[in-house]
């Protein structure tokens, strides 16, 4: 695992260090006089897959030169652990009452589900020009900023046998992980499913940190006036505190993942 993400920490620094020497070899592509009649702003929204989640975003867009330009983004961004997978237990203790007889799909083992908001700024370069209106362009994009990371309590809903009135009933109530409840969280037999994605959202946990992204976009867009790219690149995320996702694992305070995008805008 440690020589994976030291691969991908190399690719991010090879993308930056190649940077300059793309750009240099870009040729002017007009004067001046002419810069001013092309299509210098844009607007767009898009989503990533990346290998450890995904995520969504908005992006404004300002040329500063024929081959050149600035943007602004803001992305939210889903990370998920690799052991993350979902079951639906079929075997939990039945349940008779409101919630139904069906034990609801839930991720075994999960402590919190971890979200963060990404404020980024960056450039592009342009490397490839479009040779006509049905090519696609290529450029160089990379991008750094703040991150604000949201830990939120993953809730159960745990089965617990009470008596009330000479009745015995199995009823499910959402907990999030303790050390009091561990026996029940961890033991599929008395896991009724999750409680749902809003519960515990008065809980969040705010953790700040950094993030950077390097990677090739290309735009295939007929008319200047749409934007339709594909992006695939490598991004890095440093928190200020380890992140704990899933229990009896390690938490990290460090992201590394490849990811693909999606992107449709216009410009004016």
């Amino acid at each position: 695992m440690k020589d994976r993400n030291l691969k991908k920490l190399f690719i991010l620094c090879a993308l930056l260090i190649l940077a300059p020497v793309l750009r240099s070899q870009s040729t002017e592509l007009g004067s001046e006089e002419s810069f001013s009649t092309l299509k210098q702003k844009e607007l767009s929204f898009g989503g990533r897959l990346n290998t450890n989640g995904w995520s969504a975003f908005v992006t404004y867009n300002k040329s500063t030169g024929f081959y050149k330009s600035k943007f602004y983004q803001f992305e939210l961004i889903n990370y998920r652990d690799p052991k993350e997978k979902k079951v639906n237990n079929e075997s939990a203790i039945t349940i008779t009452n409101r919630f139904g007889n069906h034990p609801k799909s839930y991720i075994f083992a999960k402590q919190n589900t971890f979200l963060s908001l990404h404020f980024s700024t960056g450039k592009r370069l342009l490397i490839g020009d479009k040779a006509e209106k049905s090519g696609v362009s290529a450029e160089f994009t990379y991008q750094y900023g703040f991150s604000l990371g949201l830990i939120k309590p993953y809730y159960l809903d745990l089965i617990y046998t009470v008596r009330t009135d000479g009745i015995t009933q199995n009823i499910p109530r959402p907990e999030r992980y303790s050390p009091e409840n561990q026996d029940k969280f961890l033991d599929q037999r008395y896991i009724f499913g999750s409680s749902g994605f809003t519960k515990g959202l008065d809980e969040i946990t705010p953790v700040p940190g950094l993030h950077a992204k390097s990677g090739l976009r290309f735009d295939w867009a007929p008319f200047n006036e749409l934007v339709r790219a594909l992006e695939i690149g490598l991004a890095a995320d440093v928190y200020f505190r380890r992140i704990p996702i899933m229990l009896n694992d390690q938490n990290k305070f460090y992201f590394v993942n490849i990811y693909l995008g999606v992107e449709f805008g216009k410009r004016w």
